[in-house]
């Protein structure tokens, strides 16, 4: 995994400590390799460790980047919160990154009566891990944060990996068009 997740003229970057940990082996304990939901925590708190302040000092966001994503997420650039929102942006990416080490799925999987990708289901699979956590659900009724659906869809909407998985349709408010540009990898 390198550091540079979101690519353009400027460059958002992940710390050469977050890359480092992410390059070397997870060992068999936690058998997080293709496992989205045992590799979610670790690679959020990599990212935490990684990216612990402010957004604009840790990532190198163009300001009309900051300036579409705070809207999506109904916010301003300043909230207190896009720290935590850009890290989410990032997750996905890093868990792909994770993912695509393990054991080569089966080219399609079945569920009920639909086909789908390992790639589909690895998206399907990272956004109930964002509903199931309780302390989630707890922190954003505390705090008073963007709704897990708002989230989950932005964050996604702004990742080339999803568009790639899934094709969604024009005038769907998952479709590529509403995304920030540059979408992350």
């Amino acid at each position: 995994m390198r550091a540079d997740y979101i690519f353009g003229p400027n460059v958002v970057y992940v710390s050469p400590a977050l890359s480092a940990a992410l390059d070397k082996p997870l060992g068999a304990g936690v058998e997080a390799l293709g496992n989205v939901q045992a590799a979610a925590p670790l690679v959020d708190a990599l990212l935490r460790a990684a990216l612990p302040g402010e957004p604009n000092e840790l990532l190198r966001t163009p300001l009309g980047q900051m300036r579409c994503l705070a809207r999506r997420f109904g916010t301003t650039q300043y909230d207190g919160h896009m720290p935590d929102r850009l890290r989410e942006l990032l997750q996905p990416s890093a868990l792909l990154e994770v993912f695509a080490r393990g054991p080569t799925p089966p080219e399609d999987l079945v569920v009920g009566r639909r086909r789908f990708s390992a790639r589909q289901l690895f998206f399907v699979h990272w956004a109930m891990t964002l509903c199931d956590s309780p302390q989630l659900q707890k922190r954003i009724r505390r705090y008073k944060q963007v709704p897990t659906r708002q989230r989950i869809d932005v964050t996604l909407v702004n990742h080339a990996a999803f568009h790639g998985a899934w094709k969604c349709p024009a005038g769907t408010a998952m479709h590529q068009s509403k995304a920030c540009p540059p979408l992350t990898r």
